[in-house]
């Protein structure tokens, strides 16, 4: 997904160094949306050294959203 800036912006935030300036037109990322089972996000999760800490689901296990730790150790 991304947004577009309808006017010239300056973003600051407490996570970034420094601000972003957007020009008119310009787009800024903001998130990718894929579609995974629940035992590939296990797979994505273990090689990359996290574990599923939670799962939720809509009512037709369509969706979820998923918590992520780093595993311990």
């Amino acid at each position: 997904m991304h947004l577009r800036a309808m006017k010239p912006v300056t973003v600051t935030s407490r996570y970034l160094p420094q601000p972003i300036t957007l020009h008119e037109g310009e787009t800024i990322h903001t998130k990718n949306s894929h579609k995974y089972r629940v035992r590939h996000i296990e797979r994505l999760a273990e090689h990359s050294g996290l574990s599923i800490d939670w799962m939720a689901f809509d009512t037709n296990q369509w969706f979820s959203v998923t918590t992520l730790v780093k595993e311990s150790g």
